[in-house]
């Protein structure tokens, strides 16, 4: 046992000697591969491509798989975990739920003078829950990229799935919200869906903006402050 202690404290000693140290064995490995891999993949960019547009330049961004099968697995992908995980699902519908409650308690009947006002408000609501999803696509922006490094597929039909399923439980969301509040204003359900109508379409250009604002701003708190300049300023 102690020939074996000796023999590890004089290895150790000879790695500290040699400079074999756990931070050097990660230089190491940084300068013989990474480096390397980072410098050929500089030279491939084309001549006169500007530094900005050298962000999303992907010199191996072939996928092989077809776009059909991209949308497929992406769907499939997106269902199983909303399966998995109901809590965002749900955290959406008891959002609606709450929200409802309250602005149908507070225009509880309403009088005629005070439509405008609660259809301003209803409005607002709807508009403002789409930002609900602005957080979710940081989140999830690390896998995007490590995925399309692997080519596992492109952007785009990424974005198509996670937009599409999202919308999907943000409208079922929205129409809890609509029927509860509309049931509590007692305005009359014969103009119920116009008022649906035009709130799916404030909250689908709302949405629209904020996948925008997420794709051009690198940080959450960057899209937050745009959000808020922007959208946020006119409510």
């Amino acid at each position: 046992s102690s020939s074996s202690s000796s023999s590890s404290s004089s290895s150790s000693a000879a790695a500290k000697k040699s400079g074999s140290t756990p931070s050097t064995v990660i230089v190491n490995y940084f300068e013989s591969n990474v480096k390397t891999k980072v410098i050929t993949e500089a030279k491939s960019i084309p001549k006169g491509v500007n530094v900005r547009s050298t962000i999303s330049y992907r010199p191996s961004s072939i996928v092989t798989a077809p776009f059909t099968k991209q949308m497929r697995e992406l769907l499939l992908r997106e269902l199983k975990l909303n399966f998995r995980d109901p809590q965002k699902i749900m955290a959406k519908a008891a959002n609606a739920v709450v929200m409802a409650l309250l602005v149908g308690a507070m225009y509880f009947h309403v009088d005629q003078e005070y439509v405008p006002p609660f259809a301003y408000i209803a409005l607002a609501i709807t508009s403002m829950s789409a930002m609900v999803s602005l957080p979710s696509f940081f989140a999830d922006r690390l896998m995007l990229n490590l995925e399309r490094t692997d080519r596992l597929y492109t952007t785009l039909p990424y974005y198509i799935v996670n937009s599409g399923v999202g919308l999907l439980v943000s409208i079922m969301a929205n129409a809890v919200f609509g029927t509860i509040v509309w049931g509590m204003v007692g305005i009359g359900w014969q103009y119920y869906f116009k008022f649906f109508l035009i709130t799916f379409i404030i909250f689908f250009a709302t949405d629209g903006l904020i996948v925008l604002i997420s794709a051009c701003c690198r940080t959450l708190e960057q899209a937050m402050a745009t959000f808020n300049m922007t959208i946020g300023s006119k409510w």
